[in-house]
């Protein structure tokens, strides 16, 4: 009984620790705001040329939509126009694939 209390209070006590630790970190970062001013401005150095962004919404294919990226920017790389990839056909095929592993 007794060994279960002092393990109860114990993880109250570091989730506890662990909530106010964030409250402390939320609150650094807000006073860490620049206050009245235009804070830092970057500057572009190097502009290369992407194709647009794509929203994957929340299909969990993120993977897929990321290897994707990367081919289509290795044609612009390359200095071919890029070919628009079906992110969800290459998703489609692999699960296809795992399926048959299984």
């Amino acid at each position: 009984m007794t060994k279960k209390f002092l393990l109860t209070i114990s993880l109250s006590m570091a989730v506890g620790g662990l909530l106010h630790a964030q409250d402390d970190l939320i609150k650094k970062i807000s006073d860490n705001k620049t206050q009245g001013k235009a804070g830092y401005t970057f500057k572009r150095t190097i502009d290369l040329a992407t194709t647009p962004i794509e929203n994957q919404g929340s299909s969990g294919t993120c993977w897929s939509y990321s290897t994707n990226s990367f081919l289509e920017s290795e044609m612009i790389k390359a200095g071919r126009t890029p070919v628009p990839l079906a992110k969800i056909y290459t998703a489609r095929c692999s699960y296809i694939d795992k399926a048959d592993n299984l």
